[in-house]
């Protein structure tokens, strides 16, 4: 029941209210199913049970470090699962539910400084026959690892055209005008669904009291994970929350048209631009290949962060990509670390552009007092 209130709750508020007591609850009698009766299930039924847990248990861990170790161990044997075990991937676009599980395990892991059960969890990932999980560091743990790339938390983000291209337009005073007024519009946009809803219902009630429903291009939409943690509930609850994403521009096969009218100066500069991901030589793109050649399904896109909200240290989807982040408005405050380096105000406030390996944990914090909102673009790494 408690499992179905949490479900019912999120859905009805697009994730603003993920109540703590329905999770414990919902995770309590989880392991109490589990501890009791896990040798009496199908590999299917363990495996729901687990999945079920885990996703409780790392909501949780992102709001209270006292959830780590359980929340580690659960991910850990969700991977040792025979269920699991068998979905791993050796690609992006795989199921990898292995891949997933070890790598949380992991993360938990490093959270709570427990060094022992990290390498214990990184030679398991290391001898499965088949997965992409053959890490090399603890600090860079991916769902799928391509050996042989060049490893690097940080790259120069004046090797990359996209980056090039948006540092030097926004030195221009009319096109940066042009820029900070079409993310006035967004801002304006009606926020609040979650990531990946599209469109939303517009209700407008006419002079003879009748209804009109129609489509509408949604705002800012709220991101939900487990590595998101924010310093008050306000922060959370109101409008799209602490962390929230206008998108895709860019899909890896389209420029969205619906969300790039809105920001059109931002789009005509990315538009052909040889650094995406997906700007590989390729036939076919389809979603299955952006997700091979990009680890995502979104490559542009604007990102807001609002102030005391942190992204936990966690890893990203794959080493055979870059991320950038380009700082259109509110960098100050900011804090991102990557590997063990930090790099504040994106190295000069807004208008400053940097490059990093996702696939090396990283995090970030928000210290400062504005909003703060970014170019998010996923690059293909020079390697590949």
């Amino acid at each position: 029941m408690a499992l179905i209130q949490f479900n019912n709750t999120f859905i009805s508020t697009s994730g603003g209210v993920q109540d703590p007591n329905s999770m414990e609850q919902a995770a309590s009698a989880l392991r109490k199913l589990w501890e009791s009766s896990s040798t009496n299930l199908s590999p299917l039924q363990r495996h729901l049970v687990l999945d079920n847990m885990n996703v409780m248990l790392g909501l949780l861990a992102g709001l209270d470090d006292a959830y780590l170790p359980m929340a580690a161990g659960y991910a850990e044997a969700q991977a040792l699962s025979p269920y699991c075990w068998d979905q791993h991937a050796v690609d992006e676009a795989d199921p990898a539910c292995f891949n997933g599980a070890a790598s949380n395990a992991i993360s938990y892991y490093r959270r709570s400084n427990d060094m022992e059960s990290i390498d214990r969890v990184l030679q398991l990932a290391n001898k499965h026959p088949g997965a992409a999980t053959h890490w090399q560091i603890t600090k860079q743990t991916p769902r799928v690892f391509r050996p042989n790339l060049t490893a690097k938390p940080w790259w120069n983000p004046m090797d990359f055209s996209a980056a090039k291209a948006l540092t030097s337009i926004y030195k221009d005073d009319k096109i940066r005008a042009s820029m900070i007024k079409e993310l006035q519009a967004v801002k304006k946009l009606q926020e609040g669904s979650l990531r990946g809803q599209g469109e939303i219902e517009k209700l407008e009630v006419n002079a003879n009291g009748g209804v009109t429903q129609e489509k509408d291009t949604a705002g800012l939409q709220r991101i939900v994970t487990p590595y998101i943690r924010t310093e008050n509930e306000n922060t959370s609850q109101i409008g799209a929350g602490g962390w929230a994403e206008f998108g895709p521009l860019f899909d890896g096969m389209n420029w969205v048209e619906e969300n790039c009218r809105f920001v059109p100066t931002l789009c005509n500069a990315l538009k052909n631009d040889a650094s995406l991901c997906t700007a590989r030589p390729s036939s076919d793109i389809d979603n299955n290949l952006v997700w091979k050649m990009c680890g995502a399904d979104t490559v542009v896109s604007i990102l807001r962060l609002r102030p005391g909200t942190s992204i936990l240290p966690h890893c990203g989807t794959t080493n055979s990509r870059l991320i950038m982040h380009f700082a259109l408005e509110g960098a100050e405050g900011i804090e991102l670390t990557v590997g063990n380096e930090m790099v504040k105000n994106y190295g000069g406030g807004d208008g400053h552009a940097i490059v990093f390996d996702d696939s090396f944990e990283h995090s970030l914090y928000h210290g400062g007092k504005e909003d703060r909102f970014i170019v998010y673009a996923v690059l293909a790494h020079p390697d590949v």
